[in-house]
């Protein structure tokens, strides 16, 4: 079947290196088909002295390049392949891999970064186990917990404020959420939200709901300077599953973890227009998630990845519905900074805004990190 193996090839050229030239559909191959597997333990890409390389055999490869080239995927499918020694604990020393064509004209994967917090040891022959269960991360865990106030019978008005914490990794499979009104009173309610797997609460949250009436209003906290959403290009992001989520397009404070120079910033600040991918009109549960579309702000200071995650977030909507639909699935516009990083625990203040200036969300959060 070297004729999958070639179309392989063509795709991953085209998706490192020519992202100008058009998609061409899906693809599926079978047979014998080699991809080496290098395993970087720390090191850039050209200094592979130290690096393993582990040749394996697949047995298929499924190529998709339909749509937008943000949505390219490619699955690798191996059987009867024994388990390959790193000779290192990936959880602590970091691990990376480059997935490359072999042959005339071969093409490879840019470098993958694996979360090292994702590495469990095993009893099997392969020693260590990577589980990164779906690609979601807080925002979208909150926003499910959220939505069990939003879609409950007895719910009266919109949510104002939502903090959840974060207990313990929610795993693959099914889980139960219970959302109960502790006290409803005239026009506001107050909930107690709870997320378990195996009779076990993985996340817990506490949402104030109320309804409004139309008062003096006041924004103090303006939105900054931007250029158009439209005039910035959208940075496809691949180094985790939940980046491929959303449209990036930042203003100032990229994290790029693959520039060649190791400089860090002097400052955690990030400015950015983001949305939905796809774009989805905004609703209380979107801007749930989008409330924390931002990477650890130790990913941004450092400009590397490192163990990190949300171990409690607060929201605090200033939007209501009407609000929301206006701003349609246009991009919003969010800034996010640090205040400190001590002793693996750091916290963030985040703002979005509408692209008109109205301010839709303020959110904290506490982040624990390992550095």
């Amino acid at each position: 079947m070297q004729a999958g193996f070639t179309l392989y090839l063509r795709w991953a050229e085209r998706f490192s290196w020519s992202a100008r030239r058009s998609a061409e559909g899906s693809f599926r191959a079978r047979g014998a088909t080699t991809l080496a597997l290098l395993a970087t333990l720390g090191l850039s890409l050209p200094a592979l002295a130290h690096d393993a390389a582990s040749p394996i055999d697949g047995d298929a490869i499924t190529i998709d390049t339909s749509g937008a080239s943000s949505g390219w995927s490619f699955h690798f499918d191996v059987s009867g392949e024994g388990g390959i020694g790193l000779g290192h604990d990936p959880s602590t020393d970091g691990f990376s891999l480059l997935v490359r064509g072999t042959g005339s004209n071969a093409g490879r994967t840019s470098l993958i970064d694996l979360d090292s917090s994702l590495w469990s040891a095993t009893t099997g022959p392969a020693g260590f186990a990577y589980t990164d269960a779906t690609g979601s991360r807080g925002g979208v865990t909150a926003a499910t917990l959220l939505n069990g106030a939003l879609q409950h019978p007895e719910r009266i008005g919109e949510p104002v404020s939502l903090t959840v914490n974060f207990a313990g990794p929610v795993q693959l499979g099914a889980f139960d959420l219970e959302a109960v009104p502790l006290r409803t009173n005239r026009s506001t309610q107050h909930w107690l939200l709870l997320q378990k797997q195996d009779g076990e609460v993985v996340t817990s949250a506490t949402a104030f709901f109320a309804t409004r009436r139309e008062t003096w209003s006041e924004q103090q906290h303006e939105m900054p300077a931007a250029p158009a959403a439209d005039s910035l290009p959208q940075l496809v992001r691949s180094e985790r599953n939940w980046f491929r989520n959303y449209d990036f397009r930042y203003v100032s404070g990229l994290f790029d973890p693959s520039r060649s120079d190791s400089t860090e910033d002097a400052d955690s600040e990030t400015l950015l227009w983001t949305r939905d991918n796809p774009a989805r009109p905004l609703d209380f549960a979107s801007l749930t998630a989008l409330g924390d579309v931002f990477a650890p702000r130790i990913f941004h200071r450092r400009q590397r990845f490192t163990p990190a995650g949300t171990v409690s977030l607060t929201h605090y909507f200033h939007a209501d519905t009407e609000q929301l639909a206006r701003a349609g699935d246009r991009h919003v516009l969010g800034h996010a900074r640090a205040t400190r990083m001590h002793n693996n625990y750091s916290d963030q203040v985040a703002h979005l805004w509408s692209d008109d200036g109205q301010l839709l969300l303020t959110t904290t959060q506490v982040a624990y990190f390992k550095e």
